[in-house]
């Protein structure tokens, strides 16, 4: 897209700023942002794995004390890595928003282009390498800023703004959701039973998991009640995948339940720019 990009008024952003900025803002179920999760989870990892270590080889902590040390830093970590893919899922729904945008080369070569907002529903981010891309499509270098901070004689602004309004289209098209509408992903003859690579019986779950986070990642409507989502989830499932291993509403119910919790809460107060 060959725009003339104008430097916004407080500069540009490299993507980890914008991830900084989204990780202080999105907040937990405590009301701790996602940030300072983070930092609790790293500093008490650090600190329990020492301590357990120690007096593992000193023989003061029992194997009993030992397990219940590790199942706490294993907890901590797993409420870190949820913090990180909401806040990062936030990020990601607010460019294809457009309340902020990026400028990349593609494949690090050439003219700095817009991404497009709406190629955000698909994109993988690199925050480290502050690149982005899927499949045929990388973006390097990439330039952020928060649209606010562009003056209105920018034309990236009317792009963003057309996507804005493309965006809004279409979720009111999709307002309502019906579970005999469930869309078919899949062909319709069976499939062999899910496998996850884990012990065990084999399971279907990370397939309404990834589902229900494709659903939230993509702005889409979500039901009023976790109940609601888990039989919406259902029906899709059963429609999709009928060779699979049955899963009940109720088992996706107890599943997603904290990351419904936590889709809801950041739908209903949403970060505000």
């Amino acid at each position: 897209m060959s725009i003339e990009f104008e430097e916004p008024i407080l500069g540009w952003r490299s993507l980890k700023d914008i991830h900084d900025y989204y990780l202080a803002q999105t907040p937990s179920e405590d009301g701790i942002c996602a940030a300072g999760i983070i930092a609790e989870a790293e500093l008490k990892t650090r600190i329990g794995s020492v301590a357990i270590q120690v007096q593992t080889e000193s023989g003061t902590l029992s194997p009993e004390q030992r397990a219940q040390g590790l199942a706490l830093i294993k907890d901590l970590n797993e409420q870190a890595k949820r913090m990180r893919i909401i806040a990062t899922h936030n990020m990601t729904k607010d460019a294809a928003a457009g309340r902020w945008f990026a400028i990349g080369r593609v494949d690090g070569v050439g003219k700095h282009q817009l991404i497009h907002p709406s190629c955000w529903n698909f994109l993988l981010l690199n925050i480290q390498k502050g690149a982005v891309g899927r499949d045929s499509l990388h973006y390097e270098d990439l330039r952020c800023a928060f649209t606010r901070d562009v003056p209105e004689s920018n034309p990236v602004l009317a792009v963003i703004r057309s996507a804005q309004n493309d965006a809004g289209c279409e979720r009111n098209g999709a307002s309502v959701v019906r579970l005999q509408s469930a869309p078919s992903l899949s062909p319709e003859d069976p499939h062999e039973p899910a496998r996850t690579g884990a012990p065990g019986r084999p399971s279907s779950m990370h397939l309404v998991v990834a589902e229900f986070e494709r659903r939230c990642g993509n702005s889409e409507v979500i039901w009023s009640s976790v109940k609601a989502e888990a039989e919406y989830l259902a029906a899709w499932f059963k429609k999709n995948h009928p060779g699979s291993p049955r899963l009940t509403a109720r088992t996706i119910e107890n599943k997603i339940r904290p990351e419904y919790r936590l889709a809801k809460l950041n739908a209903d107060c949403p970060t505000k720019l």
